[in-house]
């Protein structure tokens, strides 16, 4: 007979595999983080510009193999969601007997950002949210089992965090102080092969630090803009958090309500959990450290994103003070993970099929398939020229050939050979100004080609016009 693990495996390999067919065959077009990627992966650098490189350098791992597709894309998603629900049943293994295991680690199914918004539109916060559980999972390990794999495990955890996704230290501060709070975790911050921890940290986010020291303002200034005073007062900044918190863990909280009422009851000081006072310190201390930096630098601009490397075990958490559920409760909290896991991929397909036709028009519903048609009479290009991120991925998909750059962020190093398109979007002078400055060719000389691409499930109605001229070729 299967064991629970195995089916738990099994399910989410079988779900996380229709996430794949799902976004394949709902639409051949790259959405903005897709595109990004797409064009970031033409060649391995040490840092990318305001995020940290190790999502892209395994996304270009898999582009290099399967082409610039949706197809590499949507798997690496896939495969790094499914590798977090595999780290939440290791973490659950460390506080549940085995039949509980499971709806632990499917908990996770309750966080519609992550399972919903991550697959829909975000990138580096998956593999963030990967790092974390790991890091997670590697603590609850050195408290059961002090030993150096542990240690070594909890450097390789760390490191892939840290080159991630930056905020990880909303993670790793406050897991420091839980750590350090809770007499039975404690010992792992005292103990001497902490420091093997650190040094393979170190030495594994040594290179992107040296490059991170070179280009310190570009890759921080979104960060420092979104921090910047929106407003001076505390209690709007207050009261975004209390937003972001309130969206994200909202039906967890109500889930885990509704299946067991009982855990918002105190806990019995006769029994004290450990694991348990571990979660109330590292949620607490985050939070409290967020809610600090927001009000002490006034910022307004907070996303759910940012709460991910914090608040992915909160369901876990609510479940583990469920100490010993009834089979009734079990099945309401199953229940509750199934209609979430079910409602998922819904809403994506739905996002994607009907949300041009309802008026809400999104970057995955356009077209791009007249350019090639309207195009292919002359030669392929061998450069693009693209005004933005999102034309020039999906230009990078239709001619995979092609060298794509975006002038101002990956500008082609040396002479332009070979045809070369010039396509943008928008009339803009600093565009104009890039696109003179790299080819050495006056705006007036370019012959634009005008044309209208359409959405791909609301026919009649064009959603992007865009303009693409042929570079001259000079004698």
């Amino acid at each position: 007979m299967m064991s629970a693990r195995a089916r738990f495996v099994l399910l989410v390999a079988a779900y996380m595999a229709a996430h794949v067919w799902l976004r394949v065959a709902s639409s051949p077009t790259l959405d903005l983080d897709e595109a990004e990627q797409v064009v970031l992966s033409q060649c391995i650098r040490p840092g990318y510009g305001t995020q940290a490189p190790l999502f892209t350098w395994m996304q270009t791992c898999l582009i290099r193999v399967f082409g610039p597709t949706v197809f590499p894309l949507a798997l690496l998603k896939s495969l790094l969601l499914a590798a977090i629900f595999a780290a939440a049943y290791g973490i659950a293994g460390h506080l549940f007997p085995e039949p509980r295991r499971a709806p632990a680690a499917a908990s996770l199914f309750l966080l519609p950002y992550l399972v919903y918004q991550s697959l829909r539109d975000s990138s580096h916060s998956i593999i963030l949210t990967l790092a974390s559980a790991l890091s997670l999972w590697m603590i609850l390990r050195l408290a059961v089992r002090r030993d150096t794999a542990g240690y070594v495990g909890l450097g390789l955890c760390v490191a892939a965090g840290c080159l991630s996704k930056y905020n990880f230290a909303l993670f790793l501060i406050p897991a420091a102080v839980a750590t350090l709070a809770v007499p039975g975790f404690r010992g792992i911050a005292f103990d001497p092969r902490i420091l093997i921890a650190a040094a393979i940290a170190l030495a594994l986010c040594a290179p992107h630090a040296l490059w991170l020291s070179g280009h310190f303002d570009a890759a921080t200034a979104e960060s420092i803009e979104k921090l910047k005073a929106k407003d001076l007062s505390a209690l709007r900044s207050l009261a975004k958090l209390a937003e972001c918190l309130v969206r994200f863990s909202a039906v967890a909280l109500a889930a885990c309500t509704i299946a067991f009422p009982r855990i918002w009851l105190a806990a019995s000081a006769d029994n004290p959990n450990p694991p348990s006072r571990w979660f109330a310190w590292f949620l607490g201390s985050g939070l409290a450290g967020l809610g600090t930096m927001m009000v002490a630098t006034g910022a307004t601009d907070l996303s759910e994103r940012w709460l991910l490397p914090l608040l992915f075990c909160l369901p876990i958490a609510l479940y583990l003070r469920a100490e010993e559920p009834s089979s009734a409760a079990e099945r309401r909290f199953a229940w509750c993970i199934g209609i979430a896991a079910v409602a998922a991929p819904i809403a994506l397909a739905a996002h994607i099929a009907f949300g041009p036709a309802l008026g809400h028009p999104i970057r995955k519903s356009i077209d791009f398939s007249p350019i090639r048609a309207a195009r292919d009479i002359g030669p392929p290009p061998r450069t693009i020229l693209a005004q933005n991120l999102f034309l020039g991925g999906n230009l990078k998909r239709l001619y995979p050939r092609a060298s794509v750059h975006v002038p101002g962020q990956f500008s082609p190093p040396g002479a332009i050979h070979g045809p070369t398109w010039i396509v943008w979007q928008s009339r803009s002078s600093g565009f104009r100004r890039a696109v003179a400055a790299v080819t050495g060719v006056p705006w007036d000389r370019l012959r634009p080609e005008t044309m209208e691409l359409p959405h791909l499930h609301a026919e009649g109605t064009n959603a992007l016009r865009v303009s693409i001229a042929t570079l001259p070729q000079t004698p």
